[in-house]
């Protein structure tokens, strides 16, 4: 019995937690979408909302599988142009991966991701990682860069270990 209270505290606890994110988040999605000239329609919030919770960088399909169990009648083409627009207004960020499909991030700040080639997994890289890559001004020519991403493909921590052949002790 102690330890089901144990658990319904925290589970509390993480709602509580939850819910001061979604605030926060609907604060500052609603006033980036007014800077940007945007409406802040319910659609776009819950789409928003639910990305702003993933931390898988969920493609547009597997967004609208989450979204339709609490809004049964958005399309799948809305989810498509709300979060084209929420990414061409800088609200958001499209990763694009090996596996051709376009995965989504509600962190527009500047970092990196990490693709695992065996499960697809994506996982955010901070800049601070790779704080020793230069690029050599000479090879730029007369370019200016305004804004690069860095995808690192390989094998997470998990498919690293299943495919090390194990020792036998």
């Amino acid at each position: 019995m102690h330890h089901s209270r144990k658990i319904s505290q925290a589970k509390k606890r993480e709602k509580k937690l939850e819910n001061k994110m979604s605030e926060k988040s609907l604060e500052w999605f609603s006033k980036t979408c007014r800077e940007k000239g945007l409406s802040a329609t319910h659609q776009r919030l819950a789409i928003f909302l639910e990305l702003a919770r993933s931390v898988d960088h969920p493609t547009a399909d597997s967004l609208h599988a989450r979204i339709r169990k609490i809004y049964p009648t958005i399309s799948l083409a809305t989810v498509y142009r709300t979060l084209e627009t929420l990414e061409k207004s800088g609200i958001i960020q499209r990763v694009s991966t090996a596996d051709s499909l376009l995965r989504y991030d509600a962190d527009s700040s500047q970092h990196n991701h990490f693709y695992c080639v065996s499960c697809h997994r994506v996982d955010d890289v901070p800049d601070s990682v790779i704080n020793g890559f230069h690029l050599k001004e000479k090879s730029m020519r007369d370019c200016i860069i305004t804004d690069y991403s860095v995808i690192f493909r390989g094998l997470c921590q998990e498919c690293s270990r299943r495919k090390r052949p194990r020792r036998e002790a």
